[in-house]
């Protein structure tokens, strides 16, 4: 393929996915839309703000992590850990979609959560406890009541 052709077909591409994702240009808008405003808002500490963010990405982030990770208990952590990390980086993120930010976040966390060891409760025996049961992590040696 020539240099003009490989030109060409690009520019092809990008505008049949400009017309798929219902962009009319390959341009940055003029105006931002209405979650960059919500974002804003959410970094200066804006509650409502912050509530309306969740509640636009709850499940789709949730169906990311149950996707990446193995069990409920995983995609929970998961799920948590993403919206700290948002938090943390909420000022700082205005520049890209805030989907694509947590998508690539969950496909992160989810792979650092699957190399942890990992970490069941054992039970100690009772007599080793004086009667109180133990619950200890088997990947820390940590022990907590059970309560």
């Amino acid at each position: 393929m020539t240099p003009s052709a490989r030109s060409v077909a690009t520019q092809e591409t990008a505008a049949r996915w400009r017309r798929a994702s219902g962009r009319s240009t390959g341009a940055p808008t003029a105006e931002p839309d209405a979650e960059y405003y919500t974002r804003l808002r959410a970094a200066r500490g804006d509650r409502h703000a912050w509530t309306q963010l969740v509640d636009a990405h709850l499940a789709t982030l949730w169906s990311w992590a149950v996707a990446q990770t193995t069990d409920a208990a995983d995609a929970a952590a998961v799920c948590e850990i993403v919206w700290l990390r948002l938090a943390d980086a909420l000022p700082g993120s205005e520049q890209q979609p805030l989907s694509s930010w947590l998508s690539r976040t969950v496909n992160v966390e989810a792979a650092r959560l699957r190399r942890q060891p990992a970490r069941h409760l054992q039970r100690l025996p009772e007599q080793a406890t004086g009667g109180a049961p133990v619950l200890r992590l088997a990947s820390e040696g940590g022990a907590r009541s059970a309560g």
